[in-house]
């Protein structure tokens, strides 16, 4: 992530960047803008000038690399708890292989630092944290630092104790589960409706979590999902997970009279 600051002085506006590339610090910086906006519009431009000259460079430290690659190909379009998950594995990069260039990472290597992460990481966690450095890797191929996929044919290690067993509720258990829970909904604890809308629609928490009554149609039995609830930052109104997540859903009388008699 490239850092960017702004400050008002009697002359306007100015905007800085910062950014690293093998332990030397970089910036561009430029004063007289006369609003908030032109100084942002430099900013991002800069950045992505920034952004570009990082990835050209085939001496950067593979860290760097792939940070420079997540905010360039994959933040833009990700959702908070998967940023999240790239900020936490350029970290394990940064402890593992420190300010090691990518050409100089062997499969070997690699292999190593998948062992390493896999004894005390579950089967789902591994995958997902090799998926995402391959196409890391991958990029780097394209960018032309290196000729070789480091992460090919690497064995996936893992912990079967850090695997999360999952005990589903059959067809009964399921149908005294929503029997209890209607009876005792109350509209002082939204909770329980929102159990029972996950139960008869699918929907995600955070399109549950986002709907208003006008998304509720009970003439034609249905709930129209057009946005979600961003929880993870203090709670507000975001787009979808992606453009498909929009639709529009049919639900039975049962489910319209639980969720009428709570307005």
């Amino acid at each position: 992530h490239i850092p960017v600051s702004f400050r008002k002085l009697s002359s306007g506006w100015t905007a800085r960047i910062n950014w690293t590339v093998n332990g030397k610090h970089h910036q561009k910086y430029k004063a007289g803008f006369k609003t908030t906006a032109d100084a942002q519009l430099w900013a991002s431009k800069a950045k992505i000038e920034a952004n570009q000259g990082l990835l050209s460079t085939k001496d950067v430290i593979f860290t760097d690399y792939f940070n420079q690659w997540f905010t360039a190909y994959k933040e833009p379009k990700l959702v908070n708890q998967t940023i999240n998950r790239y900020k936490i594995i350029q970290w394990l990069l940064i402890r593992y292989f420190g300010k090691r260039q990518p050409k100089s990472i062997k499969r070997y290597d690699y292999q190593q630092f998948i062992n390493k992460f896999g004894a005390t990481h579950a089967k789902d966690t591994v995958n997902k944290t090799n998926t995402i450095i391959r196409g890391c890797v991958k990029s780097a191929i394209l960018d032309d630092l290196i000729q070789k996929d480091f992460t090919q044919g690497v064995t996936l290690t893992f912990n079967n104790t850090k695997a999360i067993k999952v005990d589903y509720l059959n067809l009964d258990e399921l149908q005294r589960f929503v029997n209890a829970t209607a009876e005792k909904r109350n509209i002082h604890y939204p909770s329980r409706y929102m159990i029972l809308t996950a139960i008869y629609t699918g929907m995600r928490l955070d399109e549950i979590q986002a709907l208003t009554w006008k998304d509720i149609n009970p003439i034609w039995k249905t709930i129209s999902i057009n946005k979600a609830w961003d929880y993870t930052r203090g709670g507000d109104f975001k787009n979808t997970k992606n453009e498909s997540s929009k639709r529009i859903i049919r639900i039975n009388q049962q489910l319209i009279d639980w969720l009428m008699d709570s307005s």
